[in-house]
């Protein structure tokens, strides 16, 4: 099950790429699994707060990364 979310951040890492920003991959990893943490509280909340944690920790627009979630969940 880890896998699985080191390879769901691997992926996010990838569009975030496009942002000109390549942020290390743990960093996303731990985006990743505090986003889960917070939809065990309030559901969907975990999308907007793995955005807000990445933006914070690496200085990016929220918006921005916003987007990447959006076309993450298009595909």
């Amino acid at each position: 099950m880890l896998m699985s979310h080191i390879i769901r951040a691997y992926r996010w890492n990838q569009l975030i790429s496009t942002l000109d920003c390549k942020p290390k991959t743990i960093t996303t990893v731990y985006a990743v699994l505090i986003g889960y943490f917070v939809n065990l509280a309030i559901p969907r909340m975990g999308e907007v707060t793995r955005c807000g944690v990445l933006a914070k920790a690496n200085k990016l627009p929220v918006n921005s990364v916003i987007g990447t979630v959006i076309a993450e969940r298009a595909f």
